[in-house]
C-alpha cells in the first residue's frame, strides 16, 4: 500500500536535501503550534506581526499530518488581517475585445 507523504514527511525530506544547496532555494520558517488554543493563538498573532513588519501579507497554518498536496486543500488555513476576494475581469470600459 502506497501511503501519501504527510507535510511533516515532505518537510524533513526537503530540509535534508536543500541543506547543501546554495542560498537561492530555502524553506520558510516553520513553527509547531502547541495544543493549548490560547497559547497557539498568541504564537500565531506574534508570528503574523513579524511577517507583516517584513512586508508579508499573512501566514499559512497547516495540519502537519495531512497528506502533502501542492495546492489548496482542507488541511490548510490562510490567516491574514484583511479579507480579499478572487475575481475575474471580463472587460474594461472603452476597450473592445
Amino acid at each position: 500500500v502506497n501511503t501519501p507523504a504527510t507535510f511533516n514527511d515532505e518537510l524533513m525530506f526537503l530540509r535534508e536535501y536543500l541543506e547543501p544547496q546554495n542560498n537561492r532555494v530555502f524553506i520558510h520558517h516553520q513553527l509547531r503550534l502547541p495544543e493549548d488554543e490560547e497559547t497557539a493563538r498568541a504564537m500565531v498573532n506574534e508570528f503574523l506581526g513579524k511577517v507583516l513588519e517584513q512586508g508579508g501579507e499573512g501566514v499559512v497554518i497547516r495540519d502537519p499530518m495531512s497528506p502533502w498536496m501542492p495546492k489548496r486543500h482542507k488541511g490548510l488555513l490562510k490567516h491574514k488581517p484583511f479579507s480579499d476576494r478572487e475575481v475575474r475581469v471580463v472587460g474594461q470600459p472603452g476597450h473592445r475585445r
